[in-house]
């Protein structure tokens, strides 16, 4: 029974995966310290509100037999497609080389054989090698294999420290804002769960052979339990975070943080705790930059096939060219490091796509369009949809400001 059950959930595992990454964990560790476990709540409805967005994403799939991307070429004003491609000639090197110089610091902290730059780049091409030699089968296999490591190396460390259970059941259920954390529940609602790369789980969903509206269901089901499996590691972290207790001052950023952090896991639980702890760091690295090296070279392929009035999703020698050129692109910009404008226009452009996400769902799936009443946006994912456009949007415009005016940034 588990694995015909697992066996069905093959997609959202991987969706989950990919979008738990160093940031994200970072994020939650840093929300823990600040404010203990009282905003757990917002992960959890953080985590909710991607899977009202993959649900949209997944619903027209199935409903009409074409990925969101096409139809946002095919179907909306042709402004919305230059927005898109514009996002992903950015986000994508941006995106891999950081991917690249994050598994580097996780393997490195791990077994420090190789530097930083080597053990990245030796990971972007294992990855690219596993994409293109394995298929979409071997793909899931090895996200699901992951996806156990971190659940055993990040929860269970969590559960390892032993916290408060009545002040975690506390954060959870009773909703509350302490002061200073506006900002901080903002992030955790939209910080876990990934963005251009919820686009990849209608290709995903595709290679399965789920297609047709009778599947959806299991789509439902198999989006509830990795959007379960986000929220469950982001309550991890901040739980891990507050039962350390460390102070505010010390709190940094991104996969260095994690590094630093499996130092105080270390202290408490000894050497073997911090082992586990960052084989759990270097599995959500890691996950991240399969996917999308997996996924992401879909979107890419499909584009140029929309454009060109193709059918399907793209030439698979398109699509490989793809993972090639995300691969390279990952192992210079680790090697070189990140130029500044690449930086910038990434964050200016990619601080918007959720919310631009959002409205587009909204558009496809409209009622009255071509999904109808049986797959269209009832009353309730409009609702949620439009919060969902709320936090996104206010989250896009400060991130999008912090970067052109950093010194008038917030905390």
């Amino acid at each position: 029974m588990t694995a015909g059950f697992l066996r069905r959930l093959g997609p959202g595992i991987a969706i989950a995966a990919t979008g738990v990454g160093a940031g994200d964990l970072a994020a939650a560790s840093a929300c823990g310290f600040r404010f203990g476990t009282a905003l757990a709540w917002s992960v959890v409805v953080g985590a909710a509100l991607k899977y009202v967005l993959n649900e949209g994403i997944a619903r027209w799939q199935l409903g009409q037999g074409q990925s969101v991307l096409r139809a946002i070429v095919e179907r909306l004003p042709r402004p919305v497609s230059w927005y898109l491609l514009l996002y992903l000639l950015l986000w994508t090197p941006a995106v891999a080389g950081a991917l690249a110089a994050a598994c580097g610091i996780a393997l490195n902290a791990i077994w420090p054989a190789l530097g930083v730059a080597a053990w990245g780049s030796v990971q972007a091409a294992v990855a690219a090698a596993l994409v293109l030699a394995g298929g979409y089968r071997l793909f899931e296999a090895v996200m699901e294999g992951l996806m156990a490591l971190m659940f055993i190396a990040i929860v269970g460390s969590a559960i390892w420290l032993r916290p408060d259970p009545a002040a975690v059941l506390s954060g959870l259920v009773v909703p509350h804002v302490p002061d200073g954390s506006a900002w901080v529940v903002l992030s955790m609602l939209g910080g876990l769960g990934g963005s251009v790369t919820l686009l990849a789980y209608g290709y995903w969903i595709e290679e399965k052979g789920w297609r047709g509206r009778a599947w959806l269901p299991t789509v439902r089901l198999d989006l509830g339990v990795a959007y379960a499996l986000t929220g469950t590691f982001g309550v991890a972290m901040v739980v891990l975070a507050a039962a350390l207790g460390e102070t505010a001052g010390e709190i940094g950023g991104g996969v260095s943080f994690l590094v630093a952090l499996a130092d105080v896991v270390g202290g408490v639980l000894g050497g073997a705790g911090r082992g586990i702890f960052l084989l759990g760091v270097w599995g959500a690295v890691f996950t991240s930059m399969l996917g999308v090296w997996q996924g992401v070279p879909y979107l890419h392929a499909d584009f140029v096939g929309a454009l060109r009035g193709e059918a399907g999703t793209g030439s698979r020698s398109r699509y490989r060219a793809a993972v090639v050129a995300i691969a390279v692109a990952a192992i210079i910009l680790v090697n070189l490091g990140r130029p500044l404008w690449l930086l910038l226009g990434y964050t200016v452009v990619g601080a918007l796509f959720l919310p631009f996400l959002a409205l587009c769902l909204l558009r496809l799936n409209a009622p009255g369009g071509p999904q109808g009443a049986s797959l269209g946006n009832r009353l309730v994912s409009r609702l949620l949809l439009w919060a969902a456009l709320a936090v996104f949007l206010l989250l896009g415009l400060k991130e999008a400001g912090d970067a052109l005016f950093p010194a008038a940034g917030g905390t």
